[in-house]
């Protein structure tokens, strides 16, 4: 886990009842169940939003807001999740296109201050014209659009997802 950095603070980031209310989650989660989730307490960090007994699209939904993981570390969690899923494509037989991994590179970069916001928008805009589906998924990650994944394929991405959940939590503790 080299490439992650030492930002995640368990105090400082954190979410309050209001604030999880005020981020719009899906109509299933009214503000009784939310503050059930809280129970007694008053505040959720990433670490015990993880933790919570719903499934995992919601619970990466819920942290992949700045409240709770820094821009920084969030856009490097992204860019593993994206070569795990290169990876994978790769192992299984598949063809990746090399501006796929250019656009994790950059990403990369730029989580670093070494690469500008136009340089990122040029090779994240190379890497949807290769229509690769690892970038894809990604990219639906970063917008948390996971937790509209519930049709007949889901099965796939619910276990790529608690995969997900392990990663971010194992990168989370350090």
């Amino acid at each position: 886990m080299t490439d992650l950095p030492t930002t995640y603070n368990r105090r400082k980031l954190r979410v309050t009842i209001e604030q999880v209310m005020a981020m719009e989650p899906c109509e299933e989660y009214t503000r009784e169940r939310v503050a059930k989730l809280f129970g007694r307490r008053k505040y959720l960090n990433a670490l015990q939003v993880l933790d919570l007994d719903i499934p995992a699209a919601d619970r990466l939904w819920a942290v992949c807001h700045e409240e709770l993981i820094d821009p920084t570390t969030l856009r490097l969690w992204v860019c593993r999740e994206a070569e795990l899923a290169l990876n994978r494509v790769k192992r299984r037989g598949g063809k990746v296109d090399p501006r796929s991994r250019n656009a994790i590179r950059v990403s990369r970069a730029y989580a670093r201050g070494k690469a500008t916001d136009e340089e990122l928008r040029a090779t994240w805009a190379a890497a949807w014209a290769t229509a690769d589906p690892a970038v894809a998924a990604t990219m639906a990650t970063w917008a948390a659009a996971w937790a509209t994944a519930r049709d007949a394929g889901a099965a796939a991405w619910a276990t790529a997802r608690d995969a997900g959940v392990k990663r971010l939590r194992r990168m989370l503790e350090g």
